[in-house]
C-alpha cells in the first residue's frame, strides 16, 4: 500500500456519465453521518494518532473534511 494513498488513487473515467454523477451523489450523501459514528466512540489518543508520518491527525482530518463539505 502506498501511505499517501491509504484507500488508492483517485480513478476518474475518461467519459463521466449522469449514472456515474447518480452514484457517487448516492456514495457522498450520507458521508457526514456515517463518519460522525466511525469517530464518535474515539478518545483523544485514537483522535491524535496519524496514519502515517506527516500526516495530519484523525482530529485534523474529521475538521478538514467537515469544512470542505
Amino acid at each position: 500500500m502506498d501511505v499517501r494513498f491509504p484507500i488508492g488513487e483517485l480513478e476518474v473515467p475518461d467519459n463521466v456519465t449522469l449514472d456515474d454523477i447518480h452514484k457517487w451523489a448516492k456514495e457522498v450523501e450520507g458521508y457526514t453521518e456515517r463518519l460522525r459514528e466511525t469517530v464518535d466512540s474515539l478518545d483523544d489518543e485514537a483522535l491524535n494518532a496519524k496514519y502515517r508520518a506527516g500526516s495530519w491527525t484523525v482530529r485534523q482530518l474529521v475538521h478538514h473534511i467537515a469544512d470542505s463539505q
